[in-house]
């Protein structure tokens, strides 16, 4: 080949590769879901000031626990990890046998008085609740006494804190309740029931407690609320996998809006996060808009303006 149609052929394959790139920030001010065209599955969102911070799901792969950071829930880039490597059965090092199956699923995220909690299950292993004085570690845990299934941590303003947890396997919603340290599990109770919940998230917002739950038979996301932690609740479907998605919650913003994160399944490319406005009806989240209510926009004016494009890495050259 000459050397300018190999140019040619270059740029031509350049701008074939170019064109193929998502971008959620569409640089008009709007946002295109979905804002992390990857395998980020899992969410929980939180906000500390003016940053956002965004837990996901790592399985058995490391390092664990993948933490991202934004500025406006669009444009986000990897911050950390919460471990360098799984621990705690023989089989992540392939000795007897293997755990490719195993790992670190589903985590809540939480900030309370200048400390950050995850909360987590290991396959087959007891809940552990870490915390860590910056996002960026080091990160320690301690250990409960039971596995609590897709933790729902949630940490009242004078330090209460609580687990909701709930298998699809029963839909029974239980809450933990911790001692002040978060180290040990002093009571039990049965607040709910929802065939097929999971993914427990809990979040307060003036006189209501809200429990999301995702319903893995159907794809969808559902929302209960009540004045008590412990009930009784009212429950409502939200949206599903062709509104938008079956697990996640909300996040407030600074100026009182809410918004809404929700994983969909999508296909070969994994569960990919879609980010919705929410306004309220009757103290009800309503996922949407007032115009187009009930389902996750495509496309929509991003939740805070002025930041640039950024996006998590997509190679590596294994330099470090």
């Amino acid at each position: 080949m000459k050397a300018g149609s190999a140019i040619a052929a270059a740029l031509l394959f350049a701008t074939a590769a170019s064109a193929q790139v998502w971008r959620s920030d569409q640089g008009d001010g709007s946002y295109r879901n979905p804002v992390l065209y990857a395998d980020y599955p899992d969410p929980d969102i939180i906000r500390v000031g003016r940053d956002y911070y965004f837990a996901s799901t790592t399985f058995a792969n490391t390092p664990g626990i993948t933490i991202l950071h934004s500025r406006d829930l669009v444009n986000w880039t990897i911050t950390s990890h919460l471990v360098a490597r799984l621990e705690g059965r023989p089989q992540y090092d392939l000795v007897g046998g293997n755990a490719y199956r195993k790992g670190l699923y589903a985590s809540s995220l939480r900030y309370h008085a200048g400390t950050y909690y995850l909360a987590n299950t290991p396959v087959g292993q007891n809940t552990r609740i870490w915390y860590a004085r910056d996002v960026r570690g080091p990160w320690r845990y301690h250990e409960l006494d039971r596995q609590a299934f897709d933790p729902g941590l949630f940490i009242e303003p004078d330090g209460r804190a609580y687990l909701a947890t709930a298998s699809t396997a029963d839909g029974t919603i239980t809450l933990l309740t911790l001692d002040r340290a978060l180290a040990h599990v002093t009571a039990s109770r049965k607040i709910h029931y929802i065939k097929g919940a999971e993914g427990s998230k809990l979040l307060r917002r003036g006189d209501y407690y809200y429990l999301f739950n995702a319903l893995p038979p159907r794809l969808a996301l559902s929302v209960s609320r009540s004045r008590s932690l412990f009930g009784p609740w009212e429950t409502r479907d939200q949206i599903d996998d062709t509104t938008g998605g079956h697990q996640g919650a909300l996040v407030d913003l600074p100026d009182g809006r809410w918004f809404g994160f929700v994983m969909e399944d999508s296909g070969a490319i994994g569960r990919m996060t879609n980010i919705s406005p929410v306004f309220w009806r009757d103290d009800w989240p309503i996922w949407g808009t007032p115009a187009a209510p009930g389902r996750v926009p495509r496309q929509a004016a991003k939740p805070i303006a002025g930041h640039r494009f950024a996006e998590p890495a997509t190679s590596d050259d294994f330099g470090g």
